[in-house]
């Protein structure tokens, strides 16, 4: 069956799958990969977009660069800032941008959202940290102790504070 002649819903796509034989109280995605497998259904631009765009956004968080003094940094940084649409409407979009080049708003929105990420994780690992010393009884003769000056570091020698992890 080519594409053309596919079923027009995935409900349709599910009696075929029925049909054929195939069990219903399965994982969603059994079913899924029977009806690709079948060439019935194949995802529309619009996912297509959204699922590159993710795993772009992915890569470009996880790219990083080392300076001449060996400290790796971020080579992009993402911020909130407002874009505009074909049509003119004024939206607010994360956009990405080259770390070294980008304009000093793009910079200080970036910077200033990866600093706030910081400090809710922060705060959330001390949360975390107090529930487990107080609640876990498996921690009552050994609690959890970090220093939370991280300049110092937690007594392991290979960490840097100057280069990010």
């Amino acid at each position: 069956m080519s594409i053309a002649d596919a079923p027009k819903t995935l409900l349709e796509c599910i009696d075929i799958y029925r049909e054929a034989g195939n069990e219903m109280c399965v994982p969603r995605e059994v079913i899924a990969a029977w009806i690709i497998n079948q060439g019935l259904w194949e995802p529309t631009f619009a996912s297509r977009l959204k699922e590159c765009a993710r795993q772009m956004g992915d890569a470009l968080g996880r790219a990083t660069a080392t300076d001449q003094k060996g400290h790796e940094y971020k080579r992009f940084v993402a911020a909130k800032m407002t874009w505009y649409e074909e049509d003119g409407k004024a939206t607010q979009k994360w956009l990405w941008d080259e770390a070294l080049t980008c304009a000093a708003d793009h910079a200080h929105n970036a910077i200033k959202y990866m600093h706030r990420n910081i400090a809710k994780d922060i705060c959330s690992l001390r949360a975390t940290v107090e529930a487990m010393n107080t609640k876990n009884p498996n921690l009552a003769d050994d609690p959890i102790e970090l220093k939370w000056d991280f300049l110092e570091g937690d007594g392991n020698e290979d960490i840097d504070p100057k280069k990010p992890r």
